[in-house]
C-alpha cells in the first residue's frame, strides 16, 4: 500500500520565474556546473547536462532550498 502524500496546488501567474523553483535548478546547472564547459558536440553537451541535472536530483537538501527560495513552505513531517 502506497503512503498517502498531501499535495497543495498553487496557482501561479503565467510567467513567474521568482515563484518557480525550477529556475533555481537551471541557474545552479548553468552557472555552477556548466559555467566554463565547452562541449565538443551536441552529444557531449547533452551527456554533461544530464549528469549535472542528476547531481542536483541526488541532493534533496538543495532541492528543498530551491522550493523555499521561491517562497513556498515545506511540510516535511510526512517525509522519510
Amino acid at each position: 500500500m502506497a503512503p498517502k502524500v498531501a499535495i497543495d496546488i498553487q496557482y501561479l501567474p503565467t510567467y513567474a520565474p521568482d515563484f518557480n523553483p525550477v529556475e533555481q535548478v537551471w541557474k545552479s546547472v548553468k552557472y555552477d556546473d556548466l559555467a566554463n564547459y565547452v562541449p565538443t558536440d551536441l552529444a557531449a553537451l547533452k551527456a554533461r547536462l544530464d549528469r549535472s541535472l542528476r547531481s542536483v536530483q541526488d541532493r534533496p537538501e538543495l532541492l528543498r532550498s530551491f522550493v523555499r527560495w521561491a517562497g513556498f513552505d515545506l511540510d516535511e513531517s510526512h517525509w522519510r
